[in-house]
């Protein structure tokens, strides 16, 4: 029965193709029929492909994309030049498909448009510009859509992804009064506001304005519902934190990332950033170092032993232990393989601690 119902469904579309070409559904003339047929054909002939092409370069993109945890981290997951080249042919996929779905499908009369997945073809196509790092075709773009579709809810995306654009040209003069008019207008739509307050966040951190952008995160995780993007956020904050010396709210967020497994790397460094910034004055670190040790018999942490050697002594240190210190500076120093710098931290502490007179380091 099924069988029959969905045959039947293919021979009236089929029917319907062929009335259309037939009795020439015009681009130009604004009628049931042309509507209907270009908003069939323009949704799932074009736009639901170059999607597929989109979001599969999107996610070769970020899975490449590798974090720099000396650093701040970035709120988003960009490809460098060398992860977008190797998508190139995703991103001009989904270029190429909007483009025609656009050229034969666009019912744009009077300055309205009436088939009504063309705003989402644009979206598609200034995004896809975007992950392919033509910035310029990419505010081109959008900058059309907001003109374009002025009373489409449509125009608050494209304002977002103007100011990542903006952002990644390093024209941030032009990305903070687009989101101050996105702040005072009531109108944006609540499926946006994790998008707002990431964007926001990114700028305020772009501008070195942190406290702002601790407030931004704060929000984000509030409304954001992915667990990984959140224990990102949380990571970022924490970062924050330690930037300016609040060591408590520091480890308390680190912990936090740590909880929803954003990633194994991700993870993995929350633990020995807690590690780092936890206070052991007064404090039982039994835990903490019941934790690291745990981490030393992962199977998957083999390549990273020496940074875990290298938390527990620098806890050893700040406890004024001063021989399990050295001890596990040097199991770090012994461990470290391709990581030089942190083998080079290694020797620096247990050099210290030689200087050290010998009868403290029995303290």
């Amino acid at each position: 029965i099924r069988m029959k119902f969905f045959q039947k469904i293919v021979v009236y579309c089929l029917l319907f193709i062929v009335y259309c070409l037939l009795f020439s559904c015009s681009q130009k003339k604004n009628t049931f029929t042309s509507r209907q047929f270009h908003n069939l054909t323009a949704h799932y002939n074009g736009l639901y492909w170059a999607n597929v092409s989109l979001d599969e370069g999107i996610y070769n993109t970020e899975r490449a994309h590798k974090d720099d945890y000396s650093k701040i981290l970035p709120v988003f997951k960009y490809a460098d030049e060398k992860a977008a080249k190797a998508n190139y042919p995703q991103f001009d996929r989904a270029i190429e498909k909007t483009n025609k779905v656009i050229q034969y499908h666009s019912m744009l009369i009077k300055g309205k448009e009436h088939c009504r997945w063309i705003d989402e073809n644009y979206m598609t196509l200034g995004r896809s510009h975007f992950y392919k790092r033509d910035y310029y075709a990419a505010v081109t773009v959008f900058e059309y859509v907001v003109k374009v579709f002025s009373n489409n809810p449509v125009k608050y995306d494209a304002f977002l992804w103007l100011v990542r654009s903006y952002s990644q040209m390093n024209s941030v003069i032009k990305t903070g009064p687009i989101l101050d008019l996105l702040k005072h207008d009531k109108k944006l739509p609540k499926r946006l506001l994790d998008d707002y307050q990431s964007v926001l966040s990114d700028y305020y951190i772009r501008t070195e304005q942190y406290k702002k952008a601790e407030d931004a995160l704060l929000k984000a995780i509030n409304v954001t519902k992915r667990k990984t993007v959140r224990g990102r956020y949380w990571y970022i904050l924490a970062q924050l934190y330690e930037d300016e010396g609040d060591l408590k709210k520091a480890t308390q967020y680190y912990s936090k990332s740590a909880k929803l497994h954003p990633s194994y790397e991700m993870e993995f460094n929350a633990r020995l950033a807690k590690a780092r910034t936890f206070q052991v004055d007064g404090a039982d670190t039994k835990e903490l170092k019941k934790e690291l040790n745990k981490m030393l018999k992962d199977e998957k942490n083999k390549e990273y032993l020496d940074q875990v050697y290298y938390a527990l002594g620098d806890i050893s240190a700040r406890e004024n232990d001063m021989m399990s210190a050295l001890g596990y500076f040097k199991l770090s120093a012994q461990s470290s393989m391709a990581n030089t710098r942190q083998k080079g931290m290694s020797y620096l502490r247990i050099a210290d601690l030689h200087a050290v007179p010998r009868s403290c380091l029995t303290c």
